[in-house]
């Protein structure tokens, strides 16, 4: 009988570089990944979510691999239920800076309020997930300065062999989003994890954008605590 597939879940807000992370590790050969933003535990998927789970087990042993890497982002939200569903998932959630995160998702949706209360309520869920020992979390800006030193850390958490070219990803040119492929936005995503790693992160500390009366107001009440339990340093 063959053994069931163990599962690796990144998630986190968007645009905190879960995308790059899976694309990094899915140049592991023990790894199976669709490139699909699947959301089997999104409640949209209720009645389907066992379903989904059997078909992707079976495509996974199917490509010969022995580890499922799922990338939903708002699966962030479903992590104890899923940790209850799928015994010896492991858990990688990704965090990065307030300010340009949300910057990012602001320049997506044109929305401030909605950019900023996604970038807060995910994070919170990140943190509720804290010092748990299936979950580790990655600072995106720790990723693109030290990816040699946080990939090792990875696959030692997700026991897999690291290999440092892995950190060779965009030579390959694989394609997320093959369900959506027919959309502006997705274009624009493929095109940036397909790129090397970016270490100027410092172009999105935008002091103009920064100073916009909410953005400070929520700096001031809320984000810069989001920061200090995150262990950004001011």
């Amino acid at each position: 009988m063959l053994e069931r597939p163990s599962w690796i879940f990144v998630c986190g807000c968007g645009h905190t570089g879960t995308t790059i992370l899976s694309q990094i590790l899915t140049e592991s050969q023990e790894v199976y990944c669709n490139f699909i933003e699947n959301g089997q535990f999104l409640l949209y998927n209720h009645f389907k979510t066992s379903k989904l789970i059997i078909d992707f087990e079976k495509n996974c042993i199917d490509a010969n691999k022995k580890i499922i890497l799922e990338k939903t982002p708002r699966h962030v939200w479903h992590i104890d239920f899923i940790r209850k569903s799928i015994l010896k998932s492991k858990f990688i959630l990704t965090v990065r800076e307030p300010i340009p995160t949300i910057k990012s998702l602001f320049e997506r949706t044109g929305n401030l309020d909605q950019s900023i209360r996604r970038y807060q309520d995910d994070t919170i869920q990140i943190l509720r997930q804290k010092n748990k020992r299936d979950v580790m979390i990655v600072k995106y800006e720790d990723l693109v300065k030290q990816p040699e030193i946080i990939l090792q850390n990875i696959c030692q958490f997700v026991e897999i062999d690291f290999n440092l070219e892995f950190l060779d990803y965009y030579k390959s040119k694989k394609l997320w989003f093959i369900d959506n492929l027919n959309n502006e936005h997705t274009e624009n995503r493929n095109i940036q994890v397909n790129k090397p790693l970016y270490r100027n992160e410092e172009e999105w500390i935008d002091s103009k954008f920064a100073k916009k009366k909410d953005l400070a107001i929520w700096m001031r009440e809320i984000g810069n605590e989001l920061r200090t339990e995150l262990g950004y340093q001011n």
